[in-house]
């Protein structure tokens, strides 16, 4: 990133991309079947000081770090994830991802599930998260 792009804070789409992964490592296992403990701090390293976290739409949208933090000090460490595949615009500064998420179950299965989430940036950080039922892009 050249310095006039480091100084507004804008990133590439291959930039916004290594955010979400660098976001997603901290709240979601890269081992099959293993517990870890979340990294509420990390997960937050990554998102502006007044994030906004949606698991879908029709939720209720949870507003400022206090807020995210708490949600994320709930997980439970068996989540998993893996971009299928992703688009982004340099100019809205948003990028969409879509997944294949689930979780690690206790008999040792998985529970798997499509899932598109949209990111929005600031400054280089994400300013928004909010996920979209894969087979139900409404309100997108």
């Amino acid at each position: 990133m050249g310095s006039s792009e480091e100084q507004s804070g804008r990133l590439t789409a291959d930039e916004m991309f290594a955010v979400v992964m660098r976001h997603g490592d901290f709240e979601c296992t890269k081992v099959e079947g293993g517990q870890y403990r979340v990294d509420v701090d990390g997960a937050l390293s990554t998102m502006t000081a007044e994030p906004r976290w949606a698991q879908y739409p029709t939720m209720q949208m949870i507003h400022g770090a206090d807020a995210v933090r708490n949600m994320y000090a709930q997980l439970d460490g068996n989540a998993f994830f893996e971009v299928v595949r992703w688009w982004a615009d340099e100019d809205r500064q948003d990028l969409i991802a879509e997944m294949r998420v689930g979780k690690l179950l206790p008999d040792g299965s998985r529970d798997e599930w499509e899932h598109v989430v949209l990111f929005e940036f600031d400054g280089g950080l994400i300013k928004s998260e909010i996920g979209y039922h894969s087979i139900d892009l409404q309100g997108m």
